[in-house]
C-alpha cells in the first residue's frame, strides 16, 4: 500500500516519522527520518564523533509504500488501521497530521464447491433435472460473486451476480443461456468468483460438466382396453402404437403379448423387426403357438429396443379379450300391443 506525503509549511526539517497504528492505538509499523551523519572521504574522518561531522540534510519522501507487515514481520488481522505523519522542525516547531483511517483487507473471499455428479439431462417437460452444485463462502457481506457457465469454447453462456449473503449453497442450472433459450448437450464448465472491497481475488473451476438431451421415452400403448375376435366384424382386432425414438441407431425391436403373466418362451404373439418400425401394428387375437383362437383371459403386452449402444424394455401393460357374444335379457309388459287409442295395451314398456 502506498502513502503520499507532503510537507505544507517550507521550513527545514529536523526529523519526521510516519506511524501506523490499530484501533487500540498499538504501533503497527513506523518509519522514521535518516539522521546519519555524513563523513567526508578521509582516514582521519572515520575516527571523529558524529558532533563533529556534517549532518545529513533531512528530507521528507513523496511516499512511502507499505508491504502490509508489522515491525515483526507479521501480516495483521484484516480491519481497519490508522495512519499519521508527524515532523519536527529546525525551528523546534511540530506538525501533526490528523489520523488517516484505512482498511487492511488481505484474505481474498474464500469458496468451496462440491460436484457430485456433473452429467445432467435437460429437456422441455416439467420434470426437469438440473445441474447442482453445492457452494460454501466465507466472506465478509459486501464481497461481490460472480458465477459463469461456459461452453465447450469457454465462451460465458449464462452469467449470475451475488453478494456474498444471497450465493446460493444449492447452485443449479437448467441448461439455458441468459436468453432462456435451451442449449445444446455437450461440454460445460463452470466458475465462481469472489471479490472483496481490495480487489482481492479468488475463484474455483469445475470442468467436464456434460449437458445431454433426455430421449423420448420407448412406449407402446393399445388403444383400446379389449377387444372381441368373434367375426362380428365389431372390435375383432386391438391396434397398438409404438413410439420408437430414433435418436439412436436401432438394431432391432420386439412386442410381445402374454396371457395373464409374462414368461419368457410363452408369447402369445410377438411382433418384431430389424432397424426400422411401424408405428402401429394390430391384432386379431389368434395365438400364434396353438394357431387357434387365443381365449378369452387378460392380456400383458411389453416393447423392447435393442439400440447399439442400450436396450431398453417398456412396463407391462393390460388388456382383456372377450369373444363371447353380447347377451342381452329383455321383458315385455304385455304380450299384446294394439296402439288404437282404445285405452286398452296402447302402450308396451319393454324393461
Amino acid at each position: 500500500m502506498v502513502f503520499s506525503l507532503d510537507q505544507k509549511e517550507d521550513k527545514e526539517l529536523k526529523d519526521w516519522n510516519f506511524t501506523i497504528f490499530d484501533e487500540s492505538g498499538k504501533i503497527i509499523r513506523k518509519y522514521n527520518a535518516d539522521l546519519r551523519h555524513k563523513r567526508n572521504f578521509s582516514i582521519f574522518n572515520l575516527f571523529k564523533s558524529n558532533d563533529k561531522v556534517t549532518s545529513l540534510k533531512v528530507r521528507l519522501p513523496k511516499q512511502i509504500e507499505w508491504n502490509g507487515y508489522d515491525s515483526d514481520g507479521k501480516i495483521p488481522p484484516d480491519g481497519r488501521y490508522i495512519c499519521r505523519l508527524n515532523i519536527h522542525f529546525k525551528d523546534n516547531t511540530d506538525w501533526q497530521s490528523e489520523g488517516k483511517y484505512f482498511y487492511l483487507d488481505y484474505h481474498p473471499p474464500l469458496i468451496k464447491v462440491i460436484s457430485e455428479v456433473k452429467t445432467f439431462r435437460a429437456n422441455n417437460e416439467k420434470n426437469r433435472e438440473y445441474l447442482t452444485i453445492f457452494q460454501e463462502t466465507k466472506a465478509e457481506n459486501s464481497d461481490r460473486w460472480k458465477g459463469t457457465i461456459y461452453n465447450s469454447e469457454n465462451i460465458p453462456i449464462r452469467t449470475f451476480l451475488w453478494e456474498t449473503p444471497k450465493v446460493p449453497k444449492v447452485f443449479t442450472w437448467d441448461g439455458k443461456d441468459d436468453r432462456g433459450i435451451p442449449m445444446d448437450q455437450g461440454k460445460y464448465s463452470y466458475e465462481i468468483s469472489g471479490e472483496d472491497f481490495s480487489e482481492n481475488m479468488s475463484s474455483i473451476l469445475i470442468n467436464d460438466i456434460e449437458l445431454k438431451k433426455k430421449d423420448p421415452s420407448v412406449s407402446v400403448q393399445a388403444l383400446s382396453d379389449s377387444f372381441s375376435p368373434n367375426g362380428d366384424n365389431w372390435e375383432d382386432s386391438i391396434t397398438f402404437r409404438l413410439n420408437i425414438p430414433e435418436t439412436k441407431k436401432l438394431k432391432s425391436w420386439k412386442m410381445s403379448i402374454y396371457e395373464k403373466e409374462i414368461k419368457p418362451g410363452k408369447e402369445i404373439k410377438v411382433f418384431s423387426g430389424e432397424e426400422s418400425f411401424p408405428y402401429y401394428v394390430d391384432w386379431d387375437g389368434m395365438n400364434e403357438q396353438s394357431k387357434k383362437q387365443a381365449s378369452d383371459s387378460e392380456y400383458l403386452y411389453i416393447l423392447e429396443v435393442d439400440y447399439s449402444s442400450e436396450k431398453i424394455q417398456t412396463e407391462p401393460k393390460k388388456f382383456t379379450l372377450d369373444s363371447s357374444p353380447i347377451k342381452i335379457k329383455f321383458k315385455l309388459s304385455s304380450k299384446k300391443f294394439t296402439p288404437d287409442l282404445d285405452g286398452d295395451d296402447d302402450i308396451l314398456i319393454i324393461n
